[in-house]
Formats: structure tokens, sequence, C-alpha cells
């Protein structure tokens, strides 16, 4: 049980909460960007992609994850670790280049907005915060407008064509059909890649210079313009003294490249096909696991430093003072796969210390309906809040309304336990595809087992609230405020 009579410790409700950013974002360079710290711990594989582009300068590194789980801060803390290298004399210099494509996705063909993020190098640099001086900024720009140009003629003649941009039609049939363009935009993309890392090297002693392009969030834009990307990356983009690492969701890429190549595939339409594509693109790929840390993450960056708990279960407990049916299962949903996504974390914990706020609020004004929530009521409100982000929106309104396989497992009546007998689905034969879809691997699955775990460890002391309870908790959390109208 804790203490939180404790004079050194206050009430929750007392320490101030933020919500802070989920990514970290370097899309908007007209000002110096922070570095994140390396809150889950991936010091090593963030040392690993350092070394992988300045000792074995490999083209084309690919860090893999969900939305949400961290790919943007991974890449900034690889940014800065090579910014740092700079410093020491011995090692050849990383000029670092950050590209948005969703930034761009409005212009229609984001490999010229790749273009112009290169065309501004010095804002670039500034933005990184390194101290990097270049001798011709105007001979880069020059060279960025030429490469601007024969992408723009590429892609106005494929849209005439019906063809990729970016793609490999062009590529054989480009002389013929646009007068040397297809050439053209390799060569002068040699030559900017060129002019960039000549300019840095004259103007920093000499030391020999590559350029480093961060591509962050690819997957945010829409399948096609996602694609197109990558093959102005395979056909025209690459050439030597040059690393592109590129963040993405690879499930998501890989559906979108057999949703775009679906005519050329028939019958073949497979996810492989995707995975295939991205194997051959990619040299060397990461990818994120869930981080085991990403509970204590949120906390720290959802709390004040003095925050004395560093987990939900012990949150809980402070909530209403010791321990409560349900308090040790706290620790067990926390670690399931869909909600270790550090995006998804930061916001449950916001929510949950919001919410748990406000219910001290209107019990400290005397909510009736507040005072009789039962003492196992911060479990109930997580439960709730973690059916609201991972989940559909349905699903948070039938157990709030005391329906649904969840509420129905939580009450001792499992409908999954015999769905095999012919008698039982017979009997729920309107319900069976519904059921059967809680079964398939995702969060919903997750869930239910959770919930089938908790329910077989906990017996009857683990009970839902009345619904006028769940109603109350649900509505509360969806409004992030006291269901009650304040005087005044």
């Amino acid at each position: 049980m804790i203490a939180i009579q404790q004079a050194q410790i206050r009430p929750l409700h007392e320490y101030p909460l933020r919500m802070p950013s989920a990514s970290f974002d370097r899309s908007r360079l007209e000002e110096k960007k922070r570095t994140p710290p390396d809150m889950l711990a991936r010091g090593h594989m963030i040392q690993r992609i350092a070394e992988d582009i300045r000792l074995r300068k490999l083209p084309i590194l690919g860090v893999y994850g969900t939305w949400g789980s961290g790919k943007s801060s991974l890449m900034s803390l690889v940014l800065d670790i090579l910014n740092k290298q700079n410093d020491d004399t011995t090692n050849d210099i990383m000029v670092c280049c950050w590209f948005s494509p969703w930034y761009y996705e409005v212009e229609g063909e984001i490999a010229a907005g790749l273009i112009k993020s290169l065309r501004d190098i010095k804002r670039q640099i500034e933005a990184n915060g390194d101290g990097l001086r270049i001798a011709d900024l105007k001979g880069i720009k020059e060279q960025a407008g030429k490469v601007i140009t024969h992408i723009g003629n590429i892609a106005s003649m494929s849209k005439h064509w019906g063809v990729n941009a970016g793609g490999t039609f062009l590529t054989h049939f480009g002389k013929i059909m646009s007068g040397d363009e297809v050439v053209e935009v390799d060569k002068e993309m040699e030559k900017l890649v060129t002019k960039i890392t000549e300019s840095v090297s004259k103007a920093n002693g000499g030391r020999n210079a590559r350029l480093v392009v961060f591509v962050d969030d690819l997957d945010r834009c829409a399948p096609q313009i996602l694609v197109s990307m990558f093959e102005w990356l395979k056909n025209h983009l690459q050439t030597k003294n040059c690393t592109y690492v590129i963040a993405l969701d690879h499930e998501a890429a890989a559906r979108a490249i057999v949703g775009t190549y679906k005519d050329y595939l028939g019958e073949s339409t497979d996810i492989a096909y995707g995975y295939r594509y991205l194997e051959k693109l990619i040299d060397v790929e990461y990818e994120l696991a869930a981080p085991a840390k990403a509970e204590e993450m949120a906390i720290r960056q959802v709390y004040p430093a003095d925050f004395p708990y560093n987990n939900l279960e012990d949150i809980a407990r402070a909530a209403v003072g010791g321990d409560f049916p349900g308090v040790t299962n706290i620790r067990d949903l926390m670690q399931l796969r869909s909600l270790r996504i550090p995006r998804t974390m930061l916001k449950i914990v916001y929510r949950f210390g919001l919410s748990l706020n406000n219910v001290a609020e209107g019990q400290g004004q005397g909510d009736e309906k507040l005072l009789h929530l039962r003492g196992d009521y911060p479990f109930w409100l997580l439960f709730l809040i973690t059916i609201y982000y991972r989940l559909d929106p349905t699903s948070l309104t039938d157990f709030a309304n005391g329906k649904g396989p969840l509420f129905e497992i939580f009450s001792g009546h499992d409908p999954f336990k015999d769905l095999p007998l012919k008698e039982l689905l017979d009997s729920r034969a309107d319900k069976k595809d519904d059921l059967n879809e809680w079964l398939k691997e995702g969060p919903r699955k997750e869930f239910v087992d959770f919930a089938r775990e908790a329910r077989s460890r906990s017996g009857n002391t683990l009970q839902p609230p009345a619904a006028e309870a769940l109603s109350l908790m649900a509505q509360i959390i969806r409004e992030n405020a006291l269901p009650t109208t304040q005087p005044g």
C-alpha cells in the first residue's frame, strides 16, 4: 500500500499535467530543433545505424515501425550523433538533411520536394544545430533548380502517358519519349550531391563529406505518392556519397506497393510482393519493437520531474489510497503490445491522469455520482481509456452499456469458451461472425486474452461496475472534463 498521506508526497491532482508532442518533427526548419532524450533505451540501435551510415556507407537504410512507435525520435537521435561526430576532425563530415514528404504531398510530386530540402541545405544545417559552413550556396541552389526542372518535365510527360514518373518504364523508354530527360535527371542529381559535399568539404578544412537524407513519415502519404517516391529512389535519386534513411510502417508500405501494382500482378496480390520490393530497395532495415519502457517514458513526459511514481499501477493505488480489486492486473494490461506504442502510451497516461484529477475534483465538490464510485474505479477507468485508444468507438460504447464480448468475459459469461460447440453456435448464430472477428490476431484478440486471464486470476473479485458508473467514466474519458455543469 502506498502511504500517500506522507507530507513529502502531494495528492495526485496537485501535480501539473502536460501533453507533450509524441513525435519529433524537424519538418519546419525556421527554428533550431531540440533533440529528444533516448527515453526508450534504444541507444544500441541508434549507434549501429550511425555506424552503418558513417563507416559502412550504406546507400539506403530503413527504420520500420508502426505509427507512433518513435521512428522520428530515433532518427533525430541518429542525426544528433552524426553531428557530434563531425566535431572529430579525423572523421568524414556527415551533411544531414531532414525531409518530410507529406509536407510536399499537395504539390503532387514529392521527389521535387526532396530536392527543395537539399536546396535549403544551409537552413537544414542551422536547424540541426551543426556549425558547418558552405562554400558555394548559390551554386547549390542553381544546381537544385536544374534537377527540379528535369523532375517536373518527367512528371508532366508521365501524366500524359499514364505511367509512374519514377518508374522503370520511363527508365527504358525515356530517351525516346522525353529527349534524354531521364538520363539527365540522374546526371544532374549526381552533380547536386557532389556540389553539396564539395562545398561543405572546401569550407571545412578539406575533409571528405557525405550527404545523409532522413526521410520521415513517408507512410503518411497517399499510397500512389509513397510508391512514386520509392520509384524515384530506386531509379534516379541514388548516387555516390549519399545515404537515405527512410522511416515508415513497412506493412503499410508493402500494402501500398501491392495496391499500386495490382494491375500488373493479376491474381498474385499477396503482401509478400510488397515486402520483396522493399527488400530489394533497402540495404538494411531496423525494426522498432514495442519498447519495454514506454509506460515509464510516458509518465516522465506527462508528469513533472518530482512526480514520485514510475508506473500506472502505483498511480492507481495513490488515487484511492491503497490496494483494490484489479490493481494487480494493471501491470499486465499495460504490457499489451498494442498499448506499448510510445505515442499511444503518452495519450493513455495523459488521459488517465486527467481523468483521475477530474474524479478527485468532482468528489471534492461533493458530486454524488462521483462520490459513489467503487474503490476499484481506477482500473476500470484505465481499461476504458485503453479501449478508447486501441479499439473502435463501438467497443467503448458497448462496454459502458454493459454489452459486448469484453463485458461478458469480465461478468463471468465467456462467449468464446465453448465457441466450437454446435448448439452454442446455433443459439448465437446472429453473433457468430462478430465473435470470430474478435479472435483474429490484433488488438481485439489481445484485449480478449487479457480479459480472460484477468478474470481467471481474480475471479468474482473483478466484477464490472454498474452501468451508470461505467457510463459516467466513459463520459469523463470522452469529454476530458467533469461531466457536470459547474456553477458560474
